[in-house]
């Protein structure tokens, strides 16, 4: 349950970056892929770092 917690704190998934930029899951997702956004994976999902989200945030990617 621990581990849950720090996740929801030092991470963001992709659906939530989508609602907080106004950008479509699908474009963050082509963005990953692109590698214009870093992400880490924990087994099948792909969460971004709250240092990325800040730095999309203020300066887009």
């Amino acid at each position: 349950m621990q581990g849950k917690l720090v996740l929801e704190r030092e991470f963001e998934s992709l659906r939530e970056l989508s609602q907080r930029t106004g950008k479509t899951y699908r474009t963050l997702h082509r963005a990953v892929r692109a590698g214009k956004i870093k992400t880490v994976r924990f087994g099948c999902s792909v969460m971004v770092p709250k240092r990325e989200v800040e730095r999309i945030l203020a300066r887009g990617f």
